[in-house]
């Protein structure tokens, strides 16, 4: 099962977040993530057997809670860069994100599973460019914020249409006060 580590948006602001990017839907050479399936991934498993589970989440149980929660949808950017464009997405601002994926990373590495280790930049991933845009128009996108409280492993069941996100675990991210 293909696996990854994320936090997830609230219904609503994925609805205020697809209004505010329909302008750019006029670009027909980008393959647009379906709002469903917006999310932050924290750190990407790929391929993993059933039995692998109770490691991965004991690694993940045994992550340093964070006090800082807020993540802030700031502004569009692009990988690798606006000019060229071959992944559209949200730049996310949030020190707590930043902690928790360091700290879930080292207890991945900790217990011996496998993740891709590509440095970690935060965004909300849009849309994927499959033909090359020329004169990219982005609209101006109103900033906006939210807490988390959880993260999660989710299983990504590929298909035709495109991917399909099933929540297997959830895990609390905000020590007690």
């Amino acid at each position: 099962m293909r696996l990854f580590f994320a936090v997830d948006f609230p219904g609503e602001l994925k609805e205020e977040i697809y209004q505010d990017i329909t302008p750019l839907f006029k670009y027909n050479g980008v393959k647009w993530v379906a709002k469903e399936n917006y999310h932050l991934t924290l750190a990407f498993l790929g391929e993993k057997e059933e039995g692998e589970l109770p490691q991965i989440d004991r690694a993940a149980k045994s992550v340093p809670q964070v006090n800082k929660s807020l993540i802030k949808v700031l502004d569009f950017g692009a990988f690798p860069n606006l000019k060229k464009p071959k992944v559209l997405f949200l730049k996310i601002e949030s020190p707590g994100l930043l902690t928790l994926a360091e700290n879930l990373r080292q207890n991945l590495k900790e217990n011996n599973i496998s993740f891709d280790e590509k440095p970690f930049v935060p965004h909300l991933t849009i849309g994927r460019v499959k033909e090359e845009i020329k004169d990219l128009a982005l609209p101006k996108f109103n900033p906006k914020e939210f807490s988390f409280k959880n993260f999660y492993l989710i299983k990504s069941i590929l298909t035709p249409e495109g991917p399909i996100y099933e929540k297997i675990k959830s895990y609390e991210i905000l020590q007690n006060a």
